[in-house]
């Protein structure tokens, strides 16, 4: 409903596509990366846990065995 004879412009500012922006493939890269990371941690600490059980269950079937020889001993 513009009566006037002078004509109403407005200027429109086209920003980015968020996925197109710089700061958010770094932050992806960045947050992939601290996966990984934490990723390979947790399976290196779960190799060591299997190996420590490995020898414990040898050290423990070590015990039984000179347990039960001793008390077949006496």
């Amino acid at each position: 409903m513009n009566l006037d004879a002078v004509y109403l412009s407005h200027t429109f500012i086209i920003q980015t596509p968020l996925w197109k922006s710089p700061w958010l493939l770094i932050t992806t890269i960045v947050l992939f990366g601290i996966i990984l990371w934490q990723t390979r941690r947790i399976i290196l600490c779960d190799r060591a846990l299997e190996e420590a059980n490995e020898r414990l269950l040898v050290v423990d079937q070590m015990k039984t065995d000179f347990f039960s020889n001793v008390s077949d001993e006496l």
